[in-house]
């Protein structure tokens, strides 16, 4: 829905602002919403039904136990591990995307209605990527997608400087933007989002996914929202890129190019399959005890499936039985 809603918007921005009309993209947007408050009225209340406690809580009480769930969260190394890769490859990498938009715009004449086509376009190229990672990458360690995601990064930072340094190989600004910026950038969104978020489901309990997605999402868009703006800001200062001064633009992207490698050097954050199964299996367990539908000997038989490290870290057996585990594995190993 995501690239059904980026597409439509497009189209329908693209076509309001160029012809002097962008009251009507916000008596749209205001449309959608009013649509949407109608709707969530005709939910069932049974949806609500298990949650009466919290519903019920003070402001203080609700801050406390959203902080209780995250704490419990971070108990899992290979979460909170490669929440912070993600931050850092939102982070590191600096984005000068408003710059270039005032540069497609004042320099090369690039009209509100074509810009809003190269969005659409890359909308478009959002649906071939997600059955790209669908239908060959969802097996594959999430690390060589991460490998894949830098090097698109670095293929649209390079395609940007050739632009803006007039290398567009025979083409008009128009067409070479289409094979560069607007599918690049939208392809490695598609690439960075859909594995970060598959792998976060799948290491979040259930009982605390509100919290961990609300923390995980948060953090990640201020990462690629904000820091690598402000980071390119930043970076700005010592070029100088300004409305008067567009020509120093291309300065701006081999810095882009030069860090776009960076998280590469912090791969090692990642968890490998073997360790998000290992994680899934101690969850898995969890909430089994938690329902009370494991007996006794099921709960021993159980633990030896167990991945004893992650376990005790995510407090289902202590010190000594993860040892025992432990000695009992190498043991059986020799």
């Amino acid at each position: 829905m995501y690239g059904v809603g980026g597409v439509v918007g497009a189209f329908t921005g693209g076509m309001a602002t160029q012809y002097d009309h962008p009251m009507l993209v916000f008596w749209i947007i205001g449309g959608v919403g009013v649509c949407i408050s109608l709707v969530s009225l005709s939910m069932s209340k049974n949806l609500e039904s298990n949650a009466e406690s919290i519903i019920n809580m003070t402001f203080k009480e609700r801050i406390k136990n959203n902080w209780r769930e995250i704490k419990k969260g971070f108990k899992i190394r290979e979460y909170h591990r490669a929440l912070y890769f993600f931050i850092i490859l939102g982070a590191v990498v600096p984005s000068f995307s408003e710059y270039f938009y005032y540069y497609m715009s004042d320099v090369t004449g690039i009209t509100k209605f074509q810009y809003a086509m190269l969005r659409l376009i890359g909308y478009v190229c959002m649906f071939s990527g997600a059955a790209f990672h669908a239908g060959c990458m969802k097996t594959s360690e999430i690390r060589y997608t991460m490998v894949l995601a830098c090097f698109i990064n670095l293929v649209g930072a390079v395609t940007c400087l050739m632009f803006v340094k007039n290398i567009m190989l025979g083409m008009s600004p128009f067409i070479f933007l289409i094979f560069s910026d607007a599918v690049t950038e939208v392809l490695y969104v598609c690439f960075v989002t859909l594995p970060s978020q598959v792998i976060f489901a799948k290491m979040i309990p259930s009982t605390i996914e509100a919290s961990m997605f609300a923390i995980s999402t948060g953090l990640t868009n201020f990462a690629n929202l904000y820091a690598c703006k402000q980071l390119g800001n930043i970076i700005n200062i010592f070029v100088g890129v300004g409305k008067e001064n567009m020509e120093d633009l291309w300065k701006l992207y081999i810095y882009q190019a030069g860090m776009c490698m960076i998280p590469l050097l912090f791969l090692w954050l990642l968890p490998t399959r073997k360790q998000v199964e290992n994680v899934q299996k101690v969850i898995q367990f969890m909430e089994k005890e938690e329902s009370s539908i494991v007996s006794e000997g099921e709960r021993e038989i159980s633990i030896k499936d167990l991945d004893p490290n992650v376990a005790l870290r995510m407090g289902v057996i202590n010190q000594y039985q993860a040892a025992k585990s432990i000695t009992t594995e190498e043991t059986t190993t020799q």
